[in-house]
């Protein structure tokens, strides 16, 4: 090759293939650098900054884990909080209509024949006394109405009694007033002019 270049002929030999050993070269040269040649203090650097980076990319995991799980809390109590709203709606709704009810059905007191009048006076758990006149013939639900509608008025925040949630009775002999839904004050017993019964 080197005497074909001194006398202008052509050279017809194998050219050799200097890039591939270069770049095999250049590869065995990195690799050194990355391995063999790193000294300890380089090597135990490292494992630091890795384990420094998988320290991290945990804490991450845990804070992201953390915030989703407060951010299911924060919704759980905002249903929990709509629902009691929706709930103490709905029942302020339903107390309004049957006090209007109630209302309405206790509207008129009768007075006459006098020969069907009960006068019916109950006492409550707190000591007041209710008076009241029926007709014999006059469901026992309008008599627990007549107390509903006292609980839900009167006494609404005085008394611990919600409207169904308690029992009436005679005195003497001690007799619960069962309502049936069509039964009368006639059907109970509750016939005489003077009726007293005892709620609790």
């Amino acid at each position: 090759m080197l005497e074909a270049a001194m006398f202008g002929i052509p050279y017809q030999g194998t050219i050799p293939q200097a890039t591939a050993t270069a770049n095999t070269g250049a590869q065995t040269y990195r690799d050194t650098i990355s391995s063999t040649s790193m000294t300890p203090e380089m090597r135990a650097q490292r494992q630091i900054r890795m384990e420094q980076d998988r320290a991290f990319q945990a804490s991450l995991r845990q804070d992201r884990e953390k915030e989703a799980q407060r951010q299911a809390q924060e919704m759980e109590k905002r249903r929990k909080l709509e629902r009691k709203i929706t709930e103490e709606r709905m029942e302020m709704e339903m107390l309004e209509a049957m006090k209007e009810n109630l209302r309405k059905e206790l509207s008129v007191e009768p007075s006459e024949p006098a020969e069907d009048i009960v006068n019916v006076m109950i006492r409550l758990p707190d000591g007041t006394r209710l008076s009241r006149r029926f007709l014999k013939q006059n469901k026992v639900s309008l008599l627990f109405g007549f107390v509903d509608y006292v609980i839900v008025t009167e006494k609404a925040g005085v008394l611990e009694l919600k409207p169904g949630g308690y029992s009436l009775s005679t005195q003497f002999p001690r007799k619960k007033i069962v309502d049936t839904g069509d039964n009368t004050l006639e059907d109970v017993g509750l016939v005489n002019k003077q009726e007293a019964l005892f709620c609790g």
